[in-house]
């Protein structure tokens, strides 16, 4: 696909919010334009998987949700640089890769080719998916939800997603004060964009009231610590302690910093 091929597919006017939806469309295109700069040669779009699954803990973990891909189609949706939609096309899926931006689009593709995988790109809204009913045997998103308004992105998704399919979320949370009052002082250093909310117990809750089957872990406290992942042994410590606080305390995951929402329809 050409990049004048990577086009909204939906008018803009049938869009909900359509400032918001600008907004979001404009940071997360400044967003992919501002990593051109370490993406100058073919060479620099080259991926290890092992370093995608390894550079958040949430991701190995969704990913096993997922179960086997093979033969399977799946939304990457919010797929943003491509890297999981390069992982999951390698799990032999037939990947269609959407997001709002299509900037980070063409970062896709170009990952994509640069990577041998095959793929498809769609840009477009989150709330207003243009493909057909049943489409999908697997929904994946990292970090999107959050940027959506929940019940019309939800409501799409279950319509999109087959009989039986299911849909894998991590998603930054706020399910307790202190996290709350952290990721609202995060929120002010102009990493994230105006719109966002991590997901709440109210969000949780639409979640349950759309998707009956389906289940929710938190991941990540002592991990998210500043300086832990400095050092190669020490975020292992973490990420080992977070797994057993998850385990044995019922209280810590209430802490975390994510949380990994698995649906099916």
């Amino acid at each position: 696909m050409d990049p004048k091929d990577l086009q909204t597919l939906v008018p803009s006017d049938q869009f909900p919010e359509e400032n918001r939806l600008q907004r979001e469309r404009e940071f997360h295109n400044l967003q992919a334009q501002g990593r051109l700069c370490t993406l100058k040669n073919p060479s620099d779009y080259l991926q290890e998987d092992s370093r995608f699954f390894n550079h958040a803990p949430w991701i190995p973990l969704g990913f096993h949700l997922l179960g086997d891909l093979a033969g399977l189609k799946i939304l990457d949706l919010g797929s943003g640089n491509g890297m999981a939609s390069v992982a999951l096309a390698r799990k032999g899926a037939q990947v269609v890769s959407f997001d709002i931006s299509t900037g980070y689009l063409e970062e896709t593709r170009t990952r994509c080719l640069a990577n041998g995988v095959k793929g498809n790109w769609v840009s477009g809204c989150g709330e207003k998916l243009p493909f057909a009913s049943e489409t999908f045997d697997r929904v994946w998103g990292n970090a999107i939800l959050h940027h959506l308004e929940l019940n019309p992105a939800l409501s799409e998704i279950k319509r999109v997603l087959k009989k039986a399919g299911k849909a894998v979320f991590c998603e930054p949370a706020a399910l307790s004060k202190p996290i709350y009052l952290v990721r609202r002082c995060l929120g002010k250093s102009g990493k994230h964009t105006p719109d966002e909310a991590p997901l709440t117990w109210d969000d949780l809750r639409r979640i349950k009231q759309a998707f009956p089957i389906s289940q929710w872990r938190g991941v990540q406290v002592l991990g998210a610590l500043p300086g832990v992942s400095r050092w190669g042994w020490s975020k292992k410590v973490a990420d080992w302690l977070d797994r057993q606080g998850v385990r044995w305390l019922p209280f810590y995951q209430y802490l975390c910093r994510y949380v990994i929402v698995s649906l099916e329809n």
